[in-house]
Parts: C-alpha cells; sequence; structure tokens
C-alpha cells in the first residue's frame, strides 16, 4: 500500500524529529517562552535574543509549534550557530519542545 502525501510527511517529520531529540543537560543562561506562539514567532523571538546576549550563551526556547524544532535547527545552520538539542516534555496533553542552542560569532 502506497503512502499519501501527508502519510508521506508525517512519517518524515518523525523520522526527522527521532534523530534530532536527545538529551541535553546543559544549564541555559536566557530562557524564551514561545508557548501558544506559531511559526515564525518562536525563531523571531530567538534571533532577537540571540542578537542580545554575549558569545557562548546558552538559549533555551520553550514552544509549542512542532515545527520549532526543525526551524530553530535551520536557523543555527544559517547562524553559525550549534543547535544543543531538543527535549519534549508533555504538560497537560500538550507538547512542549525545549530547545536549546548556543550563541557563537556574535558580532556587536
Amino acid at each position: 500500500m502506497e503512502k499519501t502525501d501527508n502519510e508521506t510527511i508525517n512519517w518524515f517529520f518523525k523520522l526527522r524529529m527521532s534523530f534530532m531529540t536527545k538529551v541535553v543537560d546543559i544549564i541555559a543562561d536566557y530562557v524564551i517562552n514561545a508557548e501558544g506562539l506559531l511559526c515564525p514567532m518562536p525563531v523571531l523571538k530567538l534571533a532577537k535574543k540571540a542578537t542580545q546576549v554575549e558569545e557562548g550563551a546558552v538559549i533555551l526556547l520553550r514552544a509549542t509549534d512542532p515545527m520549532s524544532p526543525l526551524d530553530s535547527e535551520h536557523f543555527c545552520g544559517k547562524k553559525g550557530y550549534e543547535f544543543l538539542g531538543v527535549n519534549v516534555q508533555k504538560i497537560e496533553n500538550i507538547e512542549v519542545f525545549l530547545i536549546k542552542i548556543r550563541v557563537k560569532n556574535v558580532k556587536k
């Protein structure tokens, strides 16, 4: 039985998330709460904060948008930041993505 386009996209997304998800025990220097915000707002908040912090700072982004992990990883790749990983917590049946990045090469 062939997969429909939606089934293929869902399968790919779940596969991609399984590779991205890892336990991150690094303490964050800054926390951004983007719960309830949809794309592109979580990554825009992350981008803004990244310009305001010192090099080497670790930022934790709390987001409920399921695209936030992928968007954040892509953002880090474009900016040269280190994508540290994603943890997923279920809080009252809502998945919250805890995304950590390390800011590098900050130009003030």
